[in-house]
């Protein structure tokens, strides 16, 4: 598999005071800890790949309806 995209490398704290240098100063500590646990969950994604741990496309799209079927959307009040 070939690697398509190489972000940049970034230190942790860089990427620490770059998320609170983009939030607003009176962001909840939440939400900086969400934007924290994307990025990271993005770079685990890339070093997946990297590993030849990915998954084809075609294998997703095969996959997919079923993952729908497991987890089918909530129901709630017809209108």
């Amino acid at each position: 598999m070939a690697i398509l995209y190489r972000m940049p490398v970034a230190t942790t704290q860089e990427i620490v005071m770059g998320v609170l240098k983009r939030l607003p100063q009176d962001a909840p500590l939440e939400q900086v800890a969400r934007e924290l646990e994307f990025i990271a969950a993005v770079r685990a994604g890339f070093a997946q790949l990297d590993r030849g741990e990915g998954v084809a496309l075609e294998e997703v799209e095969r996959l997919l309806p079923t993952w729908t079927r497991m987890h089918p959307p909530p129901s709630g009040p017809t209108k």
